[in-house]
């Protein structure tokens, strides 16, 4: 098996040398056909809201949204545009952690697809920020960091 690592970035210094997690994520998103299940810390990029809206609507089979909702700096307004998705039966689910800080940033798309790094889903992270994560293609990899994300639903 041939596993694909790409180093992704945000931040000007950084983004001449490696691809930008915006347009790594959009990709990915665009990319999605069978699966779905990203955590968030914070989303308010209106971008990548959008982008996830348009796969939502595709009808993905699963589609899971992650987020730490334990204090007000993750529940933004705009995550109120996703949970109108977020009913019974349907095919996206946002599952919020309360208990503890869910601070993992992490993507992964047909259990094939993996983003982890340092990257909130926000206007800051995506642009000015300094940050830095992977991307890797490996179905072994995306199927146990699924299998983890899957605990805490």
């Amino acid at each position: 098996m041939s596993d694909a690592l790409t180093i992704v970035t945000s931040g000007d210094k950084w983004m001449n040398s490696s691809l930008s997690f915006r347009d790594v994520i959009t990709l990915l998103l665009n990319k999605t056909s069978k699966s779905l299940f990203i955590t968030a810390y914070a989303i308010n990029n209106e971008s990548i809201i959008d982008e996830l809206i348009k796969v939502i609507e595709k009808e993905i089979p699963q589609i899971v949204l992650y987020v730490y909702s334990g204090d007000k700096i993750s529940i933004i307004p705009n995550i109120s545009r996703l949970r109108k998705y977020d009913y019974e039966g349907s095919n996206f689910k946002i599952i919020e952690i309360k208990q503890s800080i869910l601070h993992a940033k992490v993507l992964v798309v047909d259990n094939l697809y993996v983003i982890c790094g340092s990257a909130n889903l926000t206007n800051s992270a995506m642009t000015s920020n300094y940050e830095m994560g992977l991307m890797v293609e490996n179905a072994q990899i995306a199927s146990q960091i699924t299998q983890l994300l899957i605990k805490l639903s």
